[in-house]
């Protein structure tokens, strides 16, 4: 079985902006995540084909028309799915335990902090000396 991710994008609503260079950055980021080719086609973005280790391997230019063309290898693909990533594994779990572990820092902390503040107030405030 051969996989690969295909990201369709309309990104004519970013024409001036830095959101069409962050999609890119994104799309690279769940190849190398996933482990597979990344197939990306948009309107006034950057096309692009890029490989399971995250190298961009063919790239169009920013909002202009043209075909990218680039060689995908699923021999590679098959090697991927052998090794999940942490995320393809456990999916959302993982990050809300990792939620979970910062909330219950804070609020050690909270209450830790409470507590001291609760002991330096003096219960019999001793009036100034004058």
């Amino acid at each position: 079985m051969y996989q690969m991710l295909v990201n369709l994008s309309c990104d004519g609503w970013f024409r001036f902006s830095r959101e069409i260079d962050q999609h890119l950055a994104a799309n690279v980021f769940r190849a190398a995540e996933n482990g597979l080719w990344h197939l990306s086609a948009t309107d006034c973005g950057f096309s692009a084909v890029i490989r399971p280790d995250g190298v961009i391997e063919a790239l169009g230019r920013r909002c202009q028309l043209n075909a990218v063309i680039g060689n995908v290898h699923p021999a590679a693909v098959l090697s991927s799915i052998q090794s999940p990533t942490i995320y393809q594994r456990f999916g959302d779990w993982y990050a809300l335990i990792c939620l979970e572990i910062v909330f219950v820092a804070v609020l050690f902390h909270f209450v830790t902090l409470m507590r001291t503040f609760k002991n330096s107030i003096p219960l019999h405030p001793t009036p100034p000396i004058l």
